[in-house]
């Protein structure tokens, strides 16, 4: 498993932010939201912010 998903796993928001936002970008809009879902619930100040702008 690489380093960046085992820590999405062990709830990093900053890594789960990272890869939401590529996801994002690579057009897997779903899993990407849930991804920065996660991180915003963790406290993350950036998956916060895009949440509030996305609604």
């Amino acid at each position: 498993m690489s380093a960046p998903i085992k820590a999405t796993e062990l709830g990093q928001s900053d890594a789960q932010y990272a890869l939401g936002t590529r996801l994002i970008a690579n057009q897997d809009q779903a899993e990407g939201d849930k991804w920065i879902k996660q991180s915003a619930e963790l406290g993350n100040k950036k998956a916060r912010k895009y949440l509030n702008r996305s609604v």
